[in-house]
């Protein structure tokens, strides 16, 4: 976190704390989700579109049993349901944690799509819900207002003038759904089912741990450069002046991931 309070390449804080949170603040809208769960498959190698939507959960009748339990269990166990499995061309891979999202989100959008019909009783979550998604929806005026609606926000980025500041600001955006620093979330203590702990995250990095530093993802992280400069270019920023920033927020990143624990570290 220190790499927030003190000077990076030349930049002071003033332009640290602009660039560290008022990219995030961009990239609100258009943020990926969340970290990675699904559960790695690499022996379907077909491409599909989507990710397929049908019942969850272990039946027998994925089981491949002219397979030796001895020899390969894994195949035993799942083989007909890998052979029936295909990777859609938009992810990576495809296991039980990608297909339960990809049921939840079909069905949290019929329930949108049918709250946003409209014709609800004034006050209910339906009302709410559909009202909500229709202003969202709502390209047209979005496209009018532009960065307006941020203009607050990315001002006091350009202010904060201290770590304490900073830190205030951090906090107010977690308040909104944003992480730029520290990312916070209540959760069950797992030493102690009874009570609730606050867990701590660092915020802010787009990327994997590995993706900073591996030179065979120079070519992600030449487009990650891209698409930040492009957001830093729709903020106003000259096409000299947001390229030198974009590569300062990629720095910043690496820095900050570099003393994250691997996977297998904190296993």
């Amino acid at each position: 976190m220190s790499i927030a309070y003190r000077q990076v390449r030349g930049l002071p804080l003033k332009a640290l704390s602009a660039l560290l949170l008022g990219t995030p603040l961009l990239a609100s809208a258009a943020e990926a989700s969340s970290a990675h769960l699904a559960t790695v498959i690499e022996r379907p190698t077909r491409a599909a579109s989507v990710l397929p939507v049908g019942p969850l959960g272990y039946s027998p009748s994925h089981m491949d049993k002219s397979v030796s339990p001895r020899s390969d269990f894994y195949a035993y166990a799942t083989g007909k349901w890998l052979n029936g499995l295909t990777i859609p061309d938009s992810e990576t891979d495809i296991g039980g944690f990608a297909l339960l999202k990809t049921a939840l989100k079909h069905q949290l959008l019929s329930i949108t799509l049918r709250a946003g019909q409209g014709g609800h009783a004034k006050g209910s979550p339906e009302q709410q819900v559909g009202d909500y998604y229709r202003a969202a929806m709502n390209t047209t005026r979005l496209d009018q207002l532009g960065l307006e609606p941020l203009k607050a926000d990315l001002a006091q980025a350009q202010t904060a003038a201290s770590p304490l500041e900073l830190a205030r600001l951090s906090a107010e955006q977690l308040k909104k759904g944003g992480a730029p620093l520290v990312l916070t979330w209540p959760v069950t203590d797992i030493k102690d089912n009874t009570r609730m702990v606050l867990a701590l995250m660092p915020g802010g990095a787009q990327l994997e741990q590995t993706q900073y530093t591996d030179p065979a993802a120079q070519r992600i992280r030449d487009l990650y450069v891209d698409y930040i400069t492009r957001m830093l270019r729709q903020s106003g920023e000259s096409a000299e002046v947001a390229a030198q920033h974009a590569k300062t927020i990629l720095a910043m990143e690496a820095e900050l991931m570099a003393p994250r624990l691997t996977p297998v570290a904190s296993a």
